[in-house]
């Protein structure tokens, strides 16, 4: 399922690649904002986050499936075009975009620098 941009007189939102399963996925969410800063943040839902740490505990990894992060996470009930719209709309209302999203330094992206390697991780390669 591919959610599709979304734009406001204040932001776009995008999410990067398709999104097999709304209920049980993570994808990466971009925003872009007017005066052309861009956040990006991974967003997952429960389901797909039992998963992980249920493998992880199978595993090994991540004391054994005791916790899981992932940088600049968000985590939704459901990733359909309607929650991540509605997300996003709420971070900016009350201000806290900053703080759930990083900012992507485009200056360092334009010089070839890959500073938000982690941000564009799957999000189980990043917590690994």
């Amino acid at each position: 399922m591919d959610i599709e941009p979304a734009k406001t007189e204040a932001y776009v939102v995008d999410v990067f690649g398709p999104v097999a399963d709304p209920e049980n996925d993570f994808a990466d969410v971009y925003v872009r904002l007017e005066d052309g800063r861009e956040y990006v943040a991974t967003f997952l839902t429960p389901s797909y986050l039992r998963e992980r740490m249920a493998r992880h505990a199978r595993t090994g990894e991540h004391g054994g499936g005791r916790y899981f992060w992932v940088e600049d996470m968000c985590i939704v009930a459901s990733l359909d075009q309607q929650t991540v719209e509605m997300c996003v709309a709420d971070l900016v209302d009350d201000d806290l975009l900053a703080h759930v999203f990083d900012e992507v330094d485009r200056e360092a992206v334009a010089e070839g620098e890959n500073v938000c390697e982690e941000d564009f991780a799957d999000p189980v390669d990043a917590a690994a």
